[in-house]
């Protein structure tokens, strides 16, 4: 397993905010209900197509969200491997391969969390594209495009139910065509998130390779 799988999740913060008014129902039954919201668990389910790898990489596991800057991705499949940012720090984890990448999180850096917030905020032109089956229920997908690209972004898709605009799918492409798609079930909002969940310290002997705006370094914990 190798940390490319971990590239694409830099931002899922769904921050509460004042978001525009909008006439389209699911969209503004998905800003009160994010935008009210504390904290949110679900289970997620992970698609990976990286250009230039002939695989698309499936995994899964628990996402647990601390509005607004707190993201943990616990993955089952495969066992062990992790994602914690709390706002100025970025970890992703690869338990297999002892390896762990401290990232210094700035305003161009995205996770599934940033990516949602923008959204959410309509911070870009939002298109209603038309209505499926996600998980068995019915729900709208929308694109969003941005005036100002923080996030190199060329494509951001979003699906809500259409009975109360929970987010139950996501996917983006960013401009070397790697595409991801998040699928998210057994959502729960304010079951409250202990604050030791977007904590990490590296086990020893992990490698360590660390990036902030002055570069990059290693080291062994």
């Amino acid at each position: 397993m190798t940390l490319l799988r971990f590239l694409a999740p830099a931002v899922l913060f769904l921050a509460a905010s004042a978001a525009a008014p909008t006439a389209d129902p699911t969209l503004a039954k998905a800003r009160a209900l994010y935008g009210r919201a504390h904290d949110l668990t679900c289970v997620f389910e992970q698609e990976s197509l990286w250009q230039g790898i002939d695989e698309t990489v499936r995994s899964r596991g628990t996402l647990s969200l601390r509005f607004p800057e707190r993201v943990r991705l616990e993955y089952d499949d495969p066992d062990g491997d992790l994602l914690v940012a709390d706002g100025h720090l970025m970890w992703t984890y690869v338990r297999s391969l002892k390896q762990a990448v401290r990232t210094e999180l700035d305003s161009t850096g995205y996770h599934v969390g940033r990516l949602l917030l923008a959204f959410l905020e309509s911070s870009a032109g939002v298109t209603r594209l038309g209505e499926e089956k996600v998980g068995g229920k019915a729900a709208v997908s929308y694109s969003i495009r941005w005036v100002e690209n923080p996030f190199r972004l060329v494509d951001l898709r979003l699906w809500m139910t259409r009975e109360d605009g929970r987010i139950v799918r996501f996917e983006f492409e960013d401009e070397q065509g790697n595409h991801t798609r998040y699928v998210f079930s057994k959502i729960r909002f304010d079951g409250g998130v202990p604050d030791e969940q977007f904590l990490f310290t590296p086990p020893p002997g992990t490698d360590v390779v660390s990036y902030s705006a002055g570069g990059a370094g290693r080291g062994t914990e």
